[in-house]
């Protein structure tokens, strides 16, 4: 059995019960929501940048924090 008469056959096992275009009206509301927060996000931006500049410093210094404090003594004493 090759791989192509394999996958046909796996695909009749595997029928699907409904139909794929019915994704569709979801993935369109979903893009156009997506479309709808992606324009306020830049609105905001556009509108407050420095409170953006600061917050996104305030995130990477915890993050720095949450990296520094899961190094182990073992690491540090190797580092120094």
């Amino acid at each position: 059995m090759n791989t192509e008469e394999f996958a046909q056959s796996e695909m009749e096992s595997d029928q699907m019960d409904f139909d794929a275009h019915e994704f569709d009206g979801l993935r369109k509301e979903l893009a156009g929501a997506a479309q709808h927060w992606l324009k306020g996000a830049d609105a905001f931006i556009r509108a407050n940048p420095w409170l953006c500049i600061a917050i996104a410093a305030g995130v990477g210094c915890a993050v720095a924090c949450a990296i520094r404090s899961n190094r182990t003594e073992e690491e540090e004493e190797e580092v120094a």
